[in-house]
This record gives structure tokens, sequence and C-alpha cells, in this order.
């Protein structure tokens, strides 16, 4: 955009420069002035309108396509990499038998914790029953305790059955326990070369 200067700005207003001062039509200078800085001020706002509509399409656009970046389905926050390895091979097991909902979107946590930590979230949580891993379906997000993480079998049958409160979406055992069967079958079937 090029700058104007007042005698300029002054000109694309209708203002002429005389002897005498500035006149525009009877109105004095200041008021040319500030007809001159509101039309800038106008041009301004327009402009940071249209550079704030552009950021959001291009936001929006960006969301949109996110899912289909081929990301990961999980993230997986602490523990060891052979612990890691394991959830992450269960994990990729159990892919496709989730049922789609509206926070399918969001990527399911998996946060590994010292059992000394996961006694401590666990409290926080008031999920006293459990012993070493629990759920929250709402947040998407599954607590281990390290020592559910200790063998194969123990850590098939922690992640299993947390993994399988998710693919029926609610928190009867029962329910979690036969929907984890599946899982668990798959991933040894996917699983077994993987150990500690």
């Amino acid at each position: 955009m090029p700058v104007l200067h007042e005698q300029d700005s002054a000109q694309a207003c209708g203002v002429e420069a005389t002897g005498l001062g500035t006149r525009l039509n009877g109105l004095s200078s200041h008021l040319a002035r500030e007809i001159v800085a509101r039309r800038l001020s106008v041009h301004y706002r327009q402009q940071s309108a249209l550079c704030g509509i552009r950021t959001l399409t291009f936001m929006m656009g960006f969301l949109m396509l996110l899912p289909t970046l081929g990301s990961a389905d999980f993230v997986i926050i602490g523990g060891s990499e052979p612990q890691k390895r394991l959830v992450s091979c269960i994990a990729e097991a159990s892919t496709g038998m989730f049922p789609e909902t509206s926070d399918s979107q969001e990527p399911m946590t998996f946060v590994i914790l010292e059992h000394h930590k996961f006694l401590e979230t666990r409290a926080a949580f008031h999920a006293y029953r459990t012993r070493l891993a629990f759920s929250n379906l709402a947040i998407r997000r599954i607590y281990l305790s390290s020592r559910v993480l200790a063998d194969r079998d123990t850590a098939l049958w922690g992640v299993g059955h947390e993994l399988g409160h998710f693919m029926i979406q609610d928190g009867i055992e029962g329910h979690a326990e036969f929907a984890a069967d599946r899982i668990r079958w798959k991933a040894r079937q996917t699983c077994g070369s993987i150990t500690q």
C-alpha cells in the first residue's frame, strides 16, 4: 500500500492548499487530517479482518485434515522403551476394534507410572478398587502401573482389559473383560516376539 503524505492525503480528500491555508469547502485543516486518519484506520481494520479470516480459514483447514495425516491413534507417556514397545504393540493390535464416536478424533493416551506415583494418581481419581491400571473414558486416557508391564501376560491382561472399556464404551468390568478377550487374542498373534 502506498504511503500517503499529509499533502497527498489532503488532495485525495479534496482539500486544496492555498497561500492562505488549507481549506476543504469551509472545513479546517484539523478536520481534514482527522478524515484522512480515519480513512487510514478503516483501511487498516479491513486488512486486519481479512488477515484474521485467512488465518481462521487456514486453521480450520488444518484441523479438518489433521485426522487424515496418518498420525498415531495413541500417545504413550512415561515408561521405559521396552514398556512403550509392548503397550504400543497391544494398542496397535486393537486398532479398528473401537466404535466411531464423536471424540474418536482425539488420540488415546497411555500414562505409564512408577507404582508409588500410580497409587497417588489412583487416589486423585478416587479409583480405589483398582490395583494396577484404570481408565478415564471421558478424557481417553489409560493409567498403568509399571508393575502391570512386568511381563507380557500381565501386560496383555491389564492393557487388554482397559482397552476393553474403550471398546464397549462403559465402565462395567464384566463387559470390559469380555471385550478384552478379543483384544488379547489379536495381540498375542501380533506381539508374540515382543518381550520385556
